[in-house]
């Protein structure tokens, strides 16, 4: 009996503690299947809006970083498409270097911000703003400075019961841009963005009810015990 209230605790901990991490390898591409090998950068399009269990802006795009000085004509070899990629061979990144974000689905639903690599694809020294939303309001806020198209950076955030997160690329006037080619593209690249879902309340209420019960259960078998003779 123990050991089955001990698994109840444990499943209960592991309910909301369970992380995903997204590589953007898996993106389901369903228009312009060309980009997938990544030769189209004009046409990329958004991804999925069900990739990960979260829905994404439109300018929120993926391209493959692996080769991508080869397929691109006029290309530096050394951007940061290429140096912030961390594992498979996408990326994210925002087009335009516009604003971007992603959210839950429904809107009940709530996850945490786990951690993120980021880097610049053309313009080292860039910050972003990321901003973490519940019900319209923001609850979390912060400026990641100085990245680079040299690599990418792990930024842990911890970040609790939220409903979308946005990312803002901001000038950096002592940036340094790659080249000529991409003077005034401030966009990030974004790999191995860490989220972990928040259990409905009805899950918890469903696991504390099965822990009252083998406890219910143990104190009638407890008190059914006759006195030794």
């Amino acid at each position: 009996m123990k050991r089955l209230v001990m698994g109840f605790s444990l499943a209960l901990a592991a309910a909301g503690a369970s992380a995903q991490v997204l590589t953007f390898d898996d993106v389901p591409f369903t228009q312009f299947p060309a980009n997938h090998n990544g030769y189209e950068l004009e046409n990329l399009p958004a991804f999925g809006s069900h990739y990960g269990n979260l829905k994404w802006s439109d300018q929120f795009s993926v391209l493959k970083a692996t080769g991508y000085s080869d397929r691109v004509a006029g290309t530096p070899t050394n951007n940061g498409y290429i140096n912030g990629l961390v594992s498979g061979d996408f990326v994210a990144f925002n087009g335009g270097a516009v604003p971007v974000s992603f959210e839950a689905l429904t809107a009940d639903g709530l996850f945490n911000f786990n951690s993120v690599h980021l880097g610049a694809a053309w313009y080292s020294g860039l910050s972003v703003a990321v901003e973490g939303f519940r019900d319209g309001v923001s609850v979390y806020s912060t400026v990641v400075s100085a990245l680079t198209y040299t690599g990418s950076t792990l930024v842990n955030f911890g970040w609790t019961k939220l409903d979308k997160v946005s990312f803002t690329s901001l000038a950096s006037p002592a940036g340094t841009p790659l080249d000529n080619f991409s003077t005034y593209n401030r966009a990030f690249v974004m790999d191995n963005l860490s989220v972990s879902a928040v259990p409905e309340p009805e899950t918890y209420a469903l696991m504390l009810a099965g822990l009252g019960l083998m406890g219910a259960i143990t104190r009638r078998r407890k008190a059914g015990k006759s006195p030794a003779a």
